[in-house]
């Protein structure tokens, strides 16, 4: 893998405490003394030592801490319902000196009871080389934490394993307070080594002049989890051919977060889950395995390539003749990484072109796993990037090519989620529908029924029945008397011919004739039992009047409602009639309207085909 600090090159050239760190490590490096041979002490013994250390620089090497039960029972805790560690003795120790550990190598459990260093406050860094087993809990570093395993520990990790009981090969913080600079570096891509990295319920606060780093190359696990970052500026994380790698439930607060490598084809699982992100999420990944589980949700319209912006870093430089150390400033400026978002990786083809690629390589890994949800809103994010690069096509180079992609693609995602939701199809087409047939709804068509004769037929109706005696139902059947008469006639007509017809046509007379006169009878007994005048309207009471003129207006409404309902049916079948191109080239309406069911027609047709490609590519996937 190529050097940290090489391939970081979007950090900041402040680094005191990382220089500081190394020259300690330098200063007291000698060949690796084998397991067999380091010097032992208790867990209450190393705490004594330390205590007792007069040096401003404590530095221990080539040593193992052991676990006296006798003596070390500070150190054991018990795990509560909430997975936190409660230790029998809580007291705060101050060191307040720096802490070199060079080849020191801790006892511990890490499980439902164990032990680990805790409750202490280091004033000054804390550096920490090739340990093969530590685990803090509840400890503030207030000047920084260096963790630094740059060769293989598997001989160690496998004496201590069979010479010591509660032996466990964890690299482990828990519930501490993180400041200044951290750096914690595990593993080295040449040999594996069977270690387990936990960062668990820390808060780190980071200093944009200094740098927040976890490197995991050929481990066992590295787990980040329910941590909180507090400060604004970048935290980096390369994850590389670990065995399991997880990120959930995570605050990443205000500060930009940089994923490298988050999935190897080697590892088995990697995970990156319930992260809240609320600035930019710079994302790298080489390769998915379908083990792996990346929730699009965690980061969808934060996420941008990491290759993209640094190619716009280098191209910013070029361009403004820079000199190379004025990169970091770049890199790190959250105006020039907003603009990079919200314009610039559409601007310049090859951000362009890795932004794509990024997206287009998750849509792949989702489809792989048959998740159809993320693979459909990936496919989004795709299209929307090659939205806004027509959109930035068009400002520059204003092409009909150019404006109709730009265009016909803003219509497909508001139309259909560009073909990956088809129920967004049928809704708008339903609002088109019913936007066409209110305009309708004020001209006139061949089924509509409500018209001038009709409802001056109504009026006279009415003021007849108010003038007159006679009731409701006297007069509708005087008026459909010739219908009545016709019924009557073609009964008795069949009846005649029975002798010369078979008698089936006399059997299907009867009640066809009962069919035919089902509409004239229920109108008929509607009226009767609506009837309430008896009489004229001039000859009833002050009282009645008011009443019956209450009553007949309720009544007169109703027929007005059922009237423009019936009237709305056939402008709204006119509308889907048209939509739908049911109609078969036969337009039932003249002037303005006729026009509009052209258009209507032709949008129809263009918003079915497009519904019909949609639900078809859903089906198909």
């Amino acid at each position: 893998m190529v050097s940290k600090f090489s391939q970081l090159n979007f950090f900041t050239n402040n680094f005191f405490l990382t220089a500081v760190f190394g020259l300690l490590l330098v200063q007291f490096s000698f060949a690796q003394e084998s397991p067999d041979k380091l010097k032992r002490f208790s867990h209450s013994e190393f705490i004594k030592k330390l205590i007792s250390s007069k040096d401003s620089i404590f530095v221990l090497e080539d040593a193992f801490i052991f676990i006296d039960t006798d003596t070390d029972k500070n150190f054991y805790y018990e795990q509560t319902n909430d997975s936190s560690f409660d230790f029998l003795v809580k007291d705060t120790l101050i060191i307040d000196k720096q802490v070199v550990l060079k080849n020191v190598h801790f006892e511990h459990s890490l499980d439902d009871s164990g032990f680990a260093l805790h409750h202490m406050v280091f004033k000054k860094p804390v550096a920490v080389e090739n340990p093969a087993s530590l685990v803090f809990s509840n400890c503030v570093f207030e000047d920084g934490i260096y963790i630094d395993v740059n060769m293989p520990l598997n001989s160690y990790i496998d004496y201590f394993e069979k010479e010591y009981e509660n032996y466990a090969n964890d690299l482990s913080l828990f519930e501490s307070i993180v400041k200044n600079e951290f750096i914690i570096d595990v593993g080295t891509i040449e040999v594996f080594s069977p270690i387990f990295v936990t960062i668990s319920k820390t808060i780190f606060h980071i200093n944009p002049a200094l740098e927040s780093a976890f490197y995991a190359n050929n481990i066992r696990a590295f787990d980040f989890l329910d941590n909180v970052c507090k400060g604004e500026s970048f935290i980096y994380f390369s994850v590389d051919e670990t065995w399991r790698s997880q990120f959930q439930y995570n605050d990443f607060g205000d500060a930009n977060v940089i994923l490298y490598q988050a999935g190897i084809s080697s590892s088995s699982e990697n995970i990156i889950s319930g992260n809240i992100f609320r600035k930019a999420v710079l994302l790298e990944v080489e390769n998915f395995n379908k083990t792996d589980v990346y929730n699009w949700n965690d980061w969808e319209s934060k996420m941008i390539s990491y290759q993209g912006y640094t190619t716009f870093i280098n191209s910013v430089l070029r361009e403004k003749s820079l000199k190379p150390n004025s990169y970091f400033d770049l890199f790190n400026n959250d105006s020039i990484l907003n603009s990079y978002s919200q314009y610039d990786r559409f601007k310049l083809e090859s951000s362009y072109k890795f932004e794509k690629r990024l997206i287009g390589t998750l849509h792949d890994f989702y489809k792989s796993q048959y998740d159809t949800d993320f693979a459909n809103k990936t496919y989004v994010g795709l299209k929307d990037l090659e939205t806004n690069r027509y959109n930035y096509l068009n400002k520059e180079d204003p092409t009909f090519k150019n404006y109709f992609t730009w265009k016909i693609n803003q219509f497909l995602k508001n139309f259909s989620s560009y073909g990956t939701d088809p129920s967004k199809s049928v809704t708008i087409s339903i609002y088109v529908i019913f936007l066409f047939a209110f305009i309708y709804l004020f001209f006139p068509n061949a089924w509509d029924t409500m018209n001038k004769n009709r409802l001056m037929k109504r009026i006279r109706f009415y003021t007849r029945y108010f003038r007159n005696k006679e009731s409701m139902k006297d007069i509708y059947e005087e008026q459909k008397k010739a219908d009545v008469m016709t019924f009557q006639e073609f009964k008795r007509y069949m009846q005649e011919s029975e002798k010369e017809t078979p008698k089936y046509f006399v059997w299907l007379a009867k009640p066809l004739y009962y069919f035919s006169s089902t509409n004239y009878k229920l109108i008929g007994r509607l009226f009767e039992k609506t009837d309430i005048l008896k009489g004229k309207w001039v000859d009833l009471p002050r009282s009645k009047k008011i009443s019956t003129s209450i009553i007949m207006g309720i009544w007169l409404l109703l027929l007005l409602v059922f009237d423009v309902f019936v009237k709305f049916l056939n402008a709204l079948t006119l509308s889907i009639n048209t939509f739908t191109t049911l109609g078969f080239g036969e337009i039932p309406t003249s002037g303005i309207p006729r026009y509009l069911c052209i258009l209507q027609g032709f949008i129809g047709w263009f918003m079915l085909s497009i519904f019909s490609v949609a639900l078809i590519s859903q089906l198909l996937n």
